[in-house]
Parts: C-alpha cells; structure tokens; sequence
C-alpha cells in the first residue's frame, strides 16, 4: 500500500523529495525510504536532480511507473464501481456492517483465502540485513 500511494503522489507530475514523500503519504521517513527503494528497483521510480539545491534528491515515475500506476488506477475505479454497483442505496445501519459487506463483495484478495495471503505475506518479507537464515 505504501508503494501504492507514493506513486499516486508522484502520479501528479511534480518530482519530491524523500521527506515530501513521507510527509504527502502519512507515513515515517523510514517507511518512505524504504518503500522508495523497492520502486528505484523495480523500476517504477528514477531519482532526478533538484533544480535548484544539488543536494537534494527527489524522484519522479519513470514510463513504466506511469503506465504501472495508470493500470492499477483502472484496477481501483473497477473494484470501485463493483463495489458500489453490488451495495447499493442500503448502506446498512452501521460502518462496522457496511465494511464486512464490502469486504465479502471484494473477496478477490485473501479474505478466506489462507493460501493465497501466505503467498503475498512470504512475497512482502525481506531479509534483514546480514542475517543468514538459519537452516533447518
């Protein structure tokens, strides 16, 4: 998700810095940093010079971060509107209810689905730093 919003906020065309990254997305320095890097190396983000102060480093998408976030901009707008499509006018009389209806209508990611979140969790985890795992 962090990644998600960080390129969002670059999807509005403006380079930013590290802090301006953490500040726009709600989220710590760190986070943003580290969330940055995984977008440096997937490709989805390039560092760019700041204009005006050289030791500043902002980033900005690069082609392939544009045409990324523009499909999962699609992804979201079509989830949206299934989700607004399946509930309705009757929102229920509480947003406790009306969150457990929406998460049973968008059960195409792991609610339920054990298997499918341990993927995605396994996928998210990295190793730290000059540990070596031990093995069994």
């Amino acid at each position: 998700m962090p990644q998600l919003l960080i390129m969002q906020v670059l999807g509005e065309g403006t380079p930013l810095s590290n802090a301006q990254v953490a500040r726009r997305t709600f989220v710590s320095a760190q986070a943003a940093h580290v969330a940055s890097e995984d977008l440096l190396d997937a490709g989805l983000i390039q560092k760019v010079e700041h204009p005006s102060n050289r030791r500043v480093r902002l980033v900005q998408l690069t082609e392939v971060g544009w045409s990324v976030l523009a499909d999962c901009t699609a992804d979201l707008v079509a989830r949206e509107e299934r989700l607004r499509t399946v509930l309705g006018a009757d929102l229920g009389d509480s947003l406790t209810e009306l969150l457990d209806r929406a998460a049973e209508i968008l059960a195409g990611g792991y609610f339920g689905d054990a298997e499918a979140e341990a993927v995605a969790v396994a996928a998210r985890r990295r190793p730290a730093q000059g540990r070596v795992n031990p093995g069994p």
